[in-house]
């Protein structure tokens, strides 16, 4: 049995592990690699080590065949190659940087399924919605389920709107029409009476005389904006009040004589208006568009156009929609990563984070009916319409499917806390590092891999 008297047999490999021991000797390597001296990390030097004694390993071959009950030994030994240490070193780079990456997502993807459990489970709030939100929609606070579910019948007859005018036309680059010297105008608005003084130039045009009076009433502060619009040569100033509702109403004074309020001809073009509509029959004004619900503890609602709308209590879904959306984006993350790798590591967490593998058929189409799905590549895709119909029609249904005992969310979770304990070693594939005309039997592999749970172990 020389090859095992020489010191060349399984047991050599068997002591390689991730806490960077090689040959029995804790801290060191076949190549003074250790997990706390050189500057390798433990998973680093665990790649390193393995791929290392594969190159020790070749060596066995010529004492091995001297046996030839290790023939079939000898045959797989010689598939593995004298590689230098820095393709060691760049391979266990390469998988320990992988490993990182993974365990990172492994970490996201466990808190992601654990937060979206405690959405599921904690479905017990309501909010407000509408049926028609091109009429109306509802700026409700979240707030407990319990008593009678709040339903409004909402009937739009008109909505509050600001004043505007607009004076006479002039032609813009034309002397000016207004009295040289000073001159002044008042408007009246609800707020009192405002007065904008302003004077002509002889070389003042129609144009630099309407910019003026625009300026002198945005600045006076009486909630009404001016603006001077210009076209074809042609010029105009339009005024809009500031708010809405028939309290932002303002008219100009028309002195007799040769006023400038004369001169600019102003006439409303739309009138300011209240709101008017009927809440369950009974009938609302108001200045503003948005208006109050009554018994909804604070909600408003916001009228947008003319007709009729339903409000009504459903549960509130946004919590749930929210944190499927993250676990989903985390599920793929971790998937994707993993598939980018052949190890056996990679394979072993892909089975351990595959929540809905575990599920029955009936729990598989609950989800489907949720619009939750995975494609032929088991990446997660989210229906937000039918997640969100699906938690406000049946939360029950949301809240048992998404949490507690065997579900989704428990299977994933617990299944990324194992993944996380695989060692690093394990997501190597080694035989990328001997190229395809060189491969190793998976057993002589498996032989120098250490067991999972010693990197995490040593970590910790």
């Amino acid at each position: 049995m020389v090859g095992i008297n020489q010191g060349y047999g399984y047991g050599q490999f068997n002591r390689i592990s991730t806490r960077g021991t090689y040959g029995g000797q804790k801290g060191s390597s076949s190549k003074g690699v250790s997990s706390r001296e050189g500057g390798f990390n433990s998973s680093y030097s665990s790649v390193y080590n393995t791929a290392s004694a594969m190159g020790t390993a070749r060596k066995m071959r010529p004492s091995l065949l001297e046996d030839s009950s290790f023939e079939n030994t000898a045959t797989g030994l010689s598939s593995l190659t004298d590689s230098t240490d820095a393709d060691y070193e760049g391979f266990a780079k390469g998988v320990s940087d992988f490993a990182t990456r993974n365990t990172s997502n492994l970490a996201s993807l466990k808190d992601s399924a654990s937060a979206l459990g405690r959405a599921a489970s904690s479905i017990n709030s309501s909010i407000l919605v509408s049926t028609q939100t091109d009429i109306a929609t509802i700026q409700a606070p979240s707030f407990s389920d319990g008593g009678e579910p709040l339903h409004y019948e909402i009937q739009i007859n008109s909505l509050a709107s600001g004043q505007q005018s607009q004076s006479a036309m002039f032609e813009s680059e034309a002397n000016s029409v207004f009295r040289l010297g000073g001159n002044n105008i008042i408007l009246q608005t609800d707020n009192g009476d405002f007065q904008i003084d302003f004077t002509v130039a002889a070389s003042d045009t129609n144009l630099d005389t309407l910019n003026v009076i625009s300026e002198g009433i945005n600045s006076a502060g009486m909630g009404i904006t001016a603006e001077v619009a210009t076209s074809d040569g042609q010029s105009t100033i339009q005024l809009a009040s500031q708010g809405t509702g028939t309290r932002t109403a303002f008219d100009m004074l028309v002195p007799e004589g040769r006023s400038a309020a004369e001169k600019l001809e102003i006439r409303e073009t739309s009138a300011a208006a209240d709101a008017e509509y009927t809440i369950n029959g009974q009938r609302f004004y108001s200045d503003t568009n948005t208006v109050p619900l009554p018994s909804s503890e604070g909600s408003t609602m916001s009228l947008h156009s003319t007709g009729g709308t339903t409000i009504r209590q459903v549960t509130d879904a946004s919590g749930v929609v929210s944190a499927m959306q993250d676990f989903a984006a985390s599920y793929n993350a971790a998937v994707s990563h993993l598939s980018g790798s052949s190890g056996q590591g990679s394979r072993s967490a892909l089975r351990m984070i595959d929540g809905m593998n575990a599920l029955s058929d009936n729990e598989t189409a609950r989800l489907s009916a949720m619009g939750i799905r995975a494609d032929a590549e088991n990446s997660l895709t989210v229906d937000e319409e039918k997640l969100t119909n699906a938690v406000r029609e049946n939360p029950g249904m949301v809240r048992n499917t998404l949490s507690g005992s065997n579900s989704m969310t428990e299977n994933v979770e617990e299944g990324a806390g194992r993944a996380m304990r695989i060692s690093t070693a394990s997501y190597a594939d080694f035989n990328a590092l001997l190229g395809e005309s060189q491969q190793t039997p998976s057993g002589i592999i498996s032989m120098m891999l250490p067991q999972p749970g010693f990197l995490i172990d040593y970590m910790l």
